[in-house]
Parts: C-alpha cells; structure tokens; sequence
C-alpha cells in the first residue's frame, strides 16, 4: 500500500527509496545507464484520487428519499454492479440501468455515473509524480475500476498523458487482489 506523497515529503526522502526496482528487467526496459528500470506503481483511489461528491449524498437525492434502510439496499445494489465489471471492459452501462429500474428511477444512469465520476486529483501526489517521471522513474497506474470511470480517468483527468502506462482491471480482464492482475501487469512492463 502506498502512501500519498506530498511535495514537503519529498524533501525528506531519496527518489530511489520509494521506487521499486526490476531487477530482471529486458535490455529495453533499463535505463540509459544500464541500471535496471524503477517504477513506481500506484492505485488510483484514495492514493491518486478522491470523490468529491459523496455517493451517500447523490444517491439520496437521485433516489428522493431520505430512509437509510432503502438507500443502504440502493448503495448496495451499485457496489454489487460495480464489483461485477471490475474485470470486464463492458456491460457496466446496463448494470446500471438495470438496477435504475428496479429502483424505478431509469432515467437517474447519467446522474449515478456522474456522482461514481466525480473525482479529483490530489495535485501534490501529482507533482511527485511528475517530479519521478522528469528523473526517468517511470510511473504507471494499477487499479481496480469499472470501464466508464477508467475512460473518465483516461479521457477526463488526462491520466493517459500523466502516466507512462495505465493498467486498469477492466481492461485486464482481472481484478486485485488476483495475482493474475499483477502478473499481467508485470508481463506488460516486459518483467521477468
């Protein structure tokens, strides 16, 4: 697990300490020196991300009630969509209007993809990235997301550009804690 990195910590801590190294990396996947690459891979969600709309509270108002007992069943019935795409590139759309309408609110999908969209970066782990990036330590996305939000995070908060590689669960056909998502991951990035 890693922590969030703040630029203040940065000053503290050497580079090379928060990487990993791949010692059995190909000719092409070392540095210009010969050394084996480093890489630092990250999860998105509470390390890279957070909400900024509490799903509690849009769903509440998608839904127009205020008992917690319907609204934890609702809560509960979109994890149990969420979880189930984890590790498929698609279907997750109609997993949701699905449950939308045994809740009779099928026009509210936008709405609900919306409020599971509505994440921002925490620009200070950004900067370490960049900062890891700019001294060649290649940095990569590795986490557990349903398709619509792995395209928002690609697409929207330009992760595609931020990162040198993104491997999100949906796209790998695996998700964490699954070793399978984690050697993909390494056979990816040419790991022996």
């Amino acid at each position: 697990c890693l922590f969030r990195l703040s630029k203040y910590v940065l000053r503290y801590f050497d580079l090379a300490e928060m990487t990993v190294d791949m010692p059995h990396a190909r000719a092409d996947q070392q540095a210009p020196n010969g050394q084996p690459q480093q890489v630092v891979p990250l999860d998105a969600d509470g390390v890279l991300q957070r909400p900024t709309v509490g799903w509690r509270m849009a769903f509440q108002s998608i839904l127009g009630i205020d008992d917690e007992p319907p609204l934890d069943r609702f809560i509960d019935d979109i994890l149990e969509a969420e979880s189930a795409f984890l590790a498929s590139p698609k279907g997750f759309k109609e997993r949701i209007e699905t449950v939308l309408c045994k809740w009779s609110r099928p026009e509210s999908a936008p709405d609900v993809i919306d409020a599971m969209n509505s994440i921002e970066i925490y620009e200070d782990v950004m900067e370490a990235v960049q900062i890891f990036r700019s001294a060649g330590i290649r940095c990569h996305i590795a986490s557990n997301q349903q398709a619509l939000r792995a395209w928002h995070m690609s697409e929207v908060l330009n992760y595609k550009s931020l990162f040198d590689r993104e491997f999100y669960s949906c796209f790998l056909g695996v998700a964490k804690p699954r070793t399978d998502f984690f050697e993909k991951v390494l056979d990816a990035l040419n790991c022996d």
